[in-house]
């Protein structure tokens, strides 16, 4: 039997491109509202009410893979000119409401002594960005909650690995709404190449996936040199 794959944000982006290119028998897309043209199984569910999670989910016997791609952008500016109100509700979706699926799933993954989970993290993770800045706090926040739930499973799940994915800048209306706020995109990546590598992630033998838990991942690295051994995921200070 195929492992239960479940994908936030699967109604549009990059979480739709990957479940409808999954098996539609095993994978199971949360979103806002989906199209006539889904051929995978949807719950309709706004992740933000996270704390109404326990309605709609019930442990289950299969091994589990997330795939966490709901996200919101936000609207654009950094501190001085931005509401906060408007960053907490981008740091619902894109952290908590994602979080909470996680925490909804673990005694499920550790009694099946097995998880898989693909955190998106991407723009502003990894470098300066006020442009959105309430965005990239919240892509920030989930490289390090990536990095701190690898170390508290890896006693408790033996065949466990969690990424943090920067999916590189690829062509969705988020990339339609950055570009309007006078963002210069330089370089673009085929949607079909991340859901590719993702589905690669998820197939991974345990040796291959368990060294890359914890890390914060671009799609084009290259997992097998010598620099991606040692990648930090934060600058550390020492």
């Amino acid at each position: 039997m195929e492992n239960l794959t479940i994908i936030t944000g699967a109604s549009s982006g990059l979480g739709k491109q990957l479940a409808e290119s999954m098996n539609p028998t095993t994978t199971v897309g949360i979103g806002r509202y989906f199209g006539e043209s889904v051929w995978f199984k949807q719950v309709v569910f706004d992740i933000r009410d996270y704390e109404n999670y326990g309605t709609y989910i019930s442990e289950k016997e299969q091994k589990i893979n997330l795939v966490l791609c709901a996200g919101v952008l936000g609207k654009s500016g950094g501190l001085l000119d931005s509401s906060l109100s408007d960053w907490e509700n981008t740091m619902k979706t894109n952290l908590f409401g994602n979080i909470a699926l996680i925490k909804a799933f673990l005694p499920a993954m550790i009694k099946n002594k097995y998880g898989r989970i693909v955190f998106v993290a991407g723009g502003g993770a990894a470098y300066g960005y006020p442009l959105f800045s309430g965005y990239a706090l919240s892509k920030v926040a989930i490289v390090r909650a990536v990095e701190n739930l690898s170390l508290e499973m890896k006693d408790k799940i033996k065949n466990f690995s969690i990424i943090a994915l920067a999916p590189g800048a690829m062509e969705t209306r988020m990339l339609e709404e950055v570009r309007k706020a006078g963002a210069e995109i330089k370089t673009t990546v085929d949607i079909q190449e991340t859901a590719s590598f993702i589905k690669n992630f998820l197939s991974m033998k345990s040796k291959e996936a368990n060294k890359l838990s914890g890390k914060f991942i671009h799609i084009r690295d290259n997992l097998e040199s010598e620099d991606f051994k040692d990648k930090w995921l934060l600058r550390r200070i020492e």
